[in-house]
């Protein structure tokens, strides 16, 4: 049982609207403790030994070769609109794309899009702050998070929807995120996790509620329980190896470019 643990398990989760169904009530659990930061910053707290479990990106997964809790995960079988790439006139027209740095897989993913769905090279260029930047003929924003769902609410700008194309493209869902660890997982807290994820999955609508920020509560409701995925299973695997098959072609194809 947690409870019997001497030492508390630091557990560190995405900061994220879409990560609040996988703690749900978590406080109740005196060791635990959580800390909440963006994506690649988790990545950097786990490998850094920071932190004893993250929802990090699932790249991090394939680059370290990580344990992970099965049964859980960030996912979406199509539409999600917290990772998009916003432009003005045509998807042929870009030619740069401004990137978020607080994801890794979200950028991997942009990546393998343009090169083997839309056959097109653009510059990727990181940035902060792109959510009071607009993009121009010829640059695109990629926005991830909350700060792409605000974004698309005022938003007038195109966009085509990252997991969406995947989806459409291979039939599979895209998985953004995995609980995971340099060690292995135990089973008291890999089955605190899975159970934890299915309360919250129970309780979206008080998760809405409770919200006080300014994205309506129909759009949240509408994100958590139809564009969110939670789960893990045949096709979220399926999917994931996939795409660790696309992006290790695209380190091998970024490495010869130098």
């Amino acid at each position: 049982m947690l409870e019997d643990m001497v030492k508390k398990i630091r557990i560190g989760t995405v900061s994220y609207l879409n990560a609040r169904p996988l703690l749900y009530d978590y406080d109740r659990h005196a060791s635990i403790d959580v800390i909440k930061k963006n994506p690649a910053r988790l990545s950097y707290l786990l490998s850094d030994g920071k932190i004893d479990i993250g929802l990090v990106p699932v790249v991090e997964v394939f680059k370290y070769h990580y344990q992970v809790c099965p049964r859980v995960s960030l996912s979406s079988k199509g539409q999600c609109m917290s990772v998009r790439c916003f432009y003005r006139s045509r998807i042929s027209n870009i030619k740069k794309v401004l990137v978020t740095k607080e994801s890794h897989s979200s950028v991997a993913l942009l990546k393998i899009l343009f090169m083997n769905f839309y056959g097109m090279y653009p510059m990727i260029i990181p940035k902060f702050g792109l959510e009071t930047m607009k993009p121009t003929d010829d640059t695109a924003i990629l926005l991830i998070g909350d700060k792409c769902i605000k974004y698309s609410l005022d938003c007038k700008e195109r966009f085509f929807d990252l997991s969406e194309v995947w989806h459409n493209w291979t039939g599979l869902p895209f998985v953004f995120a995995l609980w995971a660890s340099p060690k292995e997982i135990n089973n008291d807290i890999q089955e605190f996790l899975v159970e934890s994820k299915f309360k919250g999955l129970k309780q979206i609508d008080t998760i809405v509620n409770r919200y006080n920020g300014n994205i309506p509560k129909p759009v949240l409701y509408e994100y958590l329980h139809h564009q969110m995925n939670y789960h893990l299973g045949p096709d979220e695997n399926k999917g994931m190896r996939l795409f660790r098959s696309y992006y290790m072609k695209l380190n091998e194809y970024e490495f010869k470019q130098g």
